[in-house]
């Protein structure tokens, strides 16, 4: 089984095997779990994954705990291969879920919304052309 990347504008509603959507307008990232149960994988992008193209082969970066499906997989993808991690424990999923959630909350509290960074954007376009 080998992935390869897909960039999308949006996620399809049914993804195909072996395949990594990346919307980098949206920076997410999605696929179907590895193990093959067909779980559908959400990844936030710049918020701990990051996905790249390698001549069309996928790596990502840290690895991937599907903790939120019956299989409990966890796996890295490099170089569009799978390499299977070991199983992590209830304490150690709720620990990682726990600084995600931290990680999340820090930044809602020192990023702007999008559409604020887009009128900075815009009015700095429009000074440049003064």
């Amino acid at each position: 089984m080998i992935y390869r990347v897909e960039k999308v504008e949006r996620l399809p509603a049914a993804l195909a095997d072996n395949v990594v959507y990346v919307s980098e307008e949206f920076e997410v990232a999605a696929l179907k779990c590895a193990c093959g149960c067909g779980h559908q994988v959400n990844l936030l992008l710049g918020d701990g994954h990051t996905v790249y193209d390698e001549g069309g082969l996928v790596d990502i970066s840290p690895s991937i705990g599907v903790w939120d499906a019956p299989c409990r997989s966890h796996f890295w993808i490099h170089r569009g291969r799978v390499r299977w991690a070991d199983q992590w424990s209830d304490a150690e999923i709720h620990s990682a879920m726990e600084r995600q959630l931290s990680r999340h909350l820090q930044s809602a509290k020192t990023s702007q919304p999008w559409y604020k960074r887009l009128a900075r954007w815009v009015a700095s376009v429009f000074r440049l052309n003064k």
